[in-house]
């Protein structure tokens, strides 16, 4: 759209017939390289199985919350990574070396068992038979050069009461290390693929005190990256997971490389049911918090629309503390909880401003009375977010504050919003060939396709399909996500026009010239409030008094359809797009939160509040 036409849409003071003056939002061109927030890159639709619930509760006296641990899943039975079978550690470049041992207690408060300062790269592997090809462990023979690390070992008679002394024993002994042991330190020595190479090693031990022995399948050992030397063995069976903390004092916390990014915190390894290694980052709520408003929201957005992020994120993490809890940990790092990278990886890493949002909300949280609310979050509502109970047929009553909302601000940016509009065009044939892919549809054709109940926000709920022999098929929008994606639906927010119709979004002013679409525009009042247009084909009153139609002829064929809407998500909840709007506007983060969670109240913890 020119510059000639929105300054004339943003300052026309014609009267409408039914409003008044028309201000455009203008198109939005696609960059490829603008920042698009996590949370909707996944495309989950579906309904939330976490919704239901307990809300997060709180003990004692003092906020609870403050300092929490939280656990987030970085390698896990289903992820990305799967279970493994060896984790690396790294410690970044320009933070030294020394690595601390040991286990978290049940507040996650970390227990050492054994250090060691000089190592920068460690590899928790777990207690089997592996084999070593230059700095990667294999569970099968690899062809070529290769060193084994075997699960066999020789024991030394005595136990040890402190890891020191178990420490001094082993640097007697060529070859030996440390083992903790369901509780007792213990001097191991060697590693064998056998008992029987096992009970030759025990034999060239003239006093014969030293036994053959072996981990359980929840042991894991600790070996210096590209090498079979333990350092450090942990088995406490089921119960007892190994922990290791980067640095030697809480006082040098250290970033560490995992998988391709920099995690602050420590590191639990747990071999569930005696499996491959699950892999868990423990750490504080702020810091996790830091890990992720940079990665599901753009840290170089408004401060306010950080810390809205930052208390979303929060209270989500607080609510869902036991979601994977099967897995071992709170949340996971993707987007089927909240994107978490850390402290990033090349140029993606938080700002100054990320992290200070964090702090700036530290002892602050969203509440409906006196719970944490729920604070779904999503990238863009095209409009207009929606009822709980519309999206994921949620009981709207147990859940007032997740309720939808006219959004006048998001719109307003349009133009900035990557992938705002969408827009397909489908013949009957091209329909038809949809359902039929889905059993509907068969031995007959699509001669209609329309949106038959739509929301007071202007969400499509419900659309039809009319065959020629007279039957039909009605979908709800909400819960048919195969065929929002088949449609290209980014959200509920859109409309189906029928070829040869004169579409609602067209308007025409100065004579000659086109707006695309009125949907998601606004009116100016003589009451001097904004209303916004949806789906009306508006009429302007001209200078001379007389009333103009602007509407326009159909830019789509006979037999074809056109699928268009803005927005990109579920729509439930807190727009990310429209916080960085309404903070644009200069609204505070409790404002943005309060206006798309009807009723809640930000701030410190609640005297009684569960």
């Amino acid at each position: 759209m020119s510059l000639k036409i929105r300054q004339f849409v943003t300052l026309l003071l014609a009267l409408l017939l039914c409003a008044g003056s028309v201000r455009a939002l203008p198109e939005y061109e696609v960059d490829n390289d603008t920042y698009i927030p996590q949370q909707e890159q996944s495309g989950t639709w579906e309904e939330d199985p976490n919704l239901q619930q307990e809300d997060a509760e709180t003990e004692g006296e003092t906020d609870p919350y403050l300092d929490m641990k939280i656990a987030v899943g970085l390698a896990w039975s289903g992820s990305k990574h799967g279970v493994l079978h060896e984790a690396k550690l790294l410690i970044a470049d320009g933070f030294g070396s020394g690595y601390r041992f040991g286990l978290f207690d049940e507040e996650r408060e970390f227990v050492e068992l054994a250090r060691n300062e000089s190592v920068r790269a460690l590899s928790m592997v777990k207690t089997t038979n592996l084999y070593l090809a230059g700095e990667t462990f294999y569970t099968k023979a690899p062809s070529g050069q290769h060193s084994v690390l075997g699960c066999y070992h020789l024991r030394h008679p005595a136990d040890f009461d402190s890891f020191e002394s178990a420490q001094q024993a082993a640097s007697e002994i060529d070859g030996a290390f440390v083992a903790w042991i369901d509780g007792v330190y213990q001097v191991r020595v060697g590693s064998y693929t056998n008992g029987e190479a096992a009970r030759t090693a025990a034999a060239e031990y003239a006093d014969g005190t030293w036994t053959i022995c072996y981990t359980t399948k929840f042991g894991v050992n600790v070996v210096e990256t590209g090498t079979t030397d333990i350092l450090f063995q942990f088995d406490g069976g089921e119960q007892r997971q190994l922990g290791v903390v980067p640095g030697l004092s809480d006082d040098d916390p250290r970033p560490t490389w995992f998988k391709g990014y920099k995690y602050y915190g420590g590191f639990r390894y747990q071999r569930i049911g005696g499996g491959d290694i699950t892999v868990v980052n423990i750490l504080p709520l702020d810091l996790y918090l830091k890990g992720v408003v940079p990665y599901e929201s753009v840290k170089i957005w408004p401060l306010e629309t950080l810390k809205a992020q930052a208390l979303c994120a929060k209270n989500y993490a607080l609510i869902n503390r036991n979601k994977h809890n099967g897995n071992g940990f709170d949340v996971c790092n993707t987007t089927d909880c909240q994107v978490y990278y850390g402290a990033g990886s090349g140029n993606m890493f938080p700002s100054e401003l990320s992290d200070r949002a964090v702090d700036e909300v530290r002892g602050m949280y969203v509440w409906y009375g006196e719970k944490l609310a729920h604070t779904y979050f999503y990238s863009s509502n095209g409009g207009g977010s929606e009822d709980v109970s519309r999206v994921w047929g949620s009981n709207q009553a147990t859940y007032p504050y997740l309720a939808g909302v006219e959004d006048i601000y998001e719109v307003q940016f349009a133009d900035v919003i990557p992938n705002y509009y969408f827009s397909n065009t489908f013949t009957r044939e091209q329909l038809t060939d949809i359902l039929h892919a889905k059993g509907y549809a068969m031995n007959t054709n699509v001669v209609d396709f329309q949106v038959t109940e739509q929301s007071r926000t202007g969400n499509a709920l419900e659309v039809k399909f009319t065959y020629e022999n007279g039957k039909s098929n009605t979908f709800s929008a909400n819960k048919s996500s195969w065929l929002r994606s088949k449609l290209g639906c980014r959200s509920l927010h859109f409309t189906v026009m029928r070829g040869g119709e004169i579409p609602p979004e067209a308007c025409l002013v100065n004579g000659d010239q086109t707006l695309d679409r009125v949907d998601g525009l606004f009116v100016l009042g003589g009451d001097g409030q904004l209303t916004q247009l949806n789906g009306v084909v508006p009429y302007a009153i001209t200078g001379a008094g007389d009333v103009v139609s602007t509407g326009t002829t159909s830019p789509v064929s006979e037999n074809t359809f056109l699928v268009s809407g803005s927005g990109w998500g579920h729509n439930v909840g807190y727009s990310q797009w429209g916080g960085y709007a309404m903070a644009q506007l200069g609204y505070t983060c409790e404002e943005i939160l309060e206006f798309y969670f009807t009723g809640v109240h930000v701030g410190e913890k609640i005297e009684g509040a569960l």
